[in-house]
């Protein structure tokens, strides 16, 4: 009996399950609500979305500030900030989820690591294999601004054609200015300065993101 006894304690210890619990959100992703939206014909305005963008740099900045248990800096990124990934609750507060590949950049891992992601999400650094820095999360929410602003994914048509990580890698060297001259020019400008092909010309936190958006809006 305490032979069996102790068997079945190992199969227990064995077939033990792990599983995260994570917040339930009532509401939609950010494609979700720019599809309807479009179903009604109607156009989101750019003060909602600044404000949107405003939200998810601020919540970002704090993941990339944060440090574990013995205070060292992680220097996490994200890698994933798309609209998939955005979720708006029934009382407009807005999460960022799927830290699934977030990476802690002063931990390096291989080469494959860091090119996880979504290819339309991807910014040059992350595309190429480059190392990461949280700036990376920055051209994201470039892009993310690009999408709200033009209801299209900057990088959708040509990720459809043949050799479409070359194609897209060489039009993040291109200015989305042209693609943006029905904005108003500061809201163009902050776009443009998110997603700027070198990583040191943009903004240097997403603090300093939200910290503009705040002052001229």
């Amino acid at each position: 009996d305490t032979e069996n006894s102790s068997v079945l304690g190992r199969r227990r210890h064995i077939h033990a399950v792990y599983y995260a619990v994570m917040q339930y959100i009532d509401g939609w992703n950010l494609r979700q609500i720019v599809e309807r939206l479009r179903e009604l014909k109607i156009i989101l305005h750019h003060d909602i979305t600044m404000f949107i963008i405003s939200r998810i740099a601020r919540g970002l900045h704090y993941v990339h500030e944060f440090s574990d248990e013995n205070g060292e800096h992680l220097g996490l990124a994200h890698r994933d900030v798309s609209p998939e990934n955005v979720l708006v609750d029934k009382f407009g507060r807005i999460k960022v989820a799927d830290f699934g590949i977030a990476l802690a950049t002063k931990r390096p891992k291989g080469e494959g690591f860091r090119h996880a992601g979504n290819i339309l999400y991807c910014a040059p650094e992350q595309l190429a294999g480059h190392p990461l820095t949280r700036r990376c999360d920055i051209y994201n929410l470039g892009l993310l601004m690009y999408f709200l602003f033009t209801d299209t994914d900057r990088f959708r048509v040509v990720a459809r054609q043949k050799n479409s990580h070359d194609r897209i890698r060489r039009l993040m060297g291109e200015s989305p200015l042209p693609d943006l001259k029905h904005m108003h020019p500061r809201l163009a400008e902050i776009c443009e300065i998110c997603l700027r092909e070198i990583p040191d010309d943009r903004y240097r936190s997403c603090e300093d993101l939200a910290n503009d958006i705040d002052i001229h809006f």
